[in-house]
């Protein structure tokens, strides 16, 4: 709950957040069975509307621990900047960033 403070967010939206977060179960049905439930101690209720808002507060600080540039995107992409293609290559390599699908150069801005 730290980052939301460091955010300026109000104690009361604090407790509010913490309560979505906490004491939540799950179970799992496969073939008409049930799995016992068990407590979740992490992560974000699939399907919520907050899921993205909360994704996006965890990651907002993740190029304050890099050492190349990054530009955030949406909800899960890292773009590494560069003059080149081999260039974010050797960026990703460094910082252990493994792209689903490859490097593809882009012109976006």
């Amino acid at each position: 709950m730290s980052k939301f403070r460091k955010f300026g967010f109000v104690e009361d939206s604090i407790a509010l957040i913490s309560s979505f977060l906490s004491d939540r179960c799950q179970s799992v049905a496969s073939g008409g069975h049930w799995s016992d439930r068990r407590a979740l101690s992490v992560g974000v209720p699939q399907g919520s509307i907050a899921g993205p808002i909360l994704f996006l507060v965890f990651i907002n600080d993740l190029p304050d621990y890099l050492t190349s540039r990054v530009i955030l995107f949406a909800d899960s992409n890292i773009s590494v900047g560069g003059s080149d293609l081999s260039e974010a290559r050797i960026v990703c390599d460094r910082e252990r960033i493994r792209p689903n699908g490859g490097l593809q150069a882009t012109n976006c801005v």
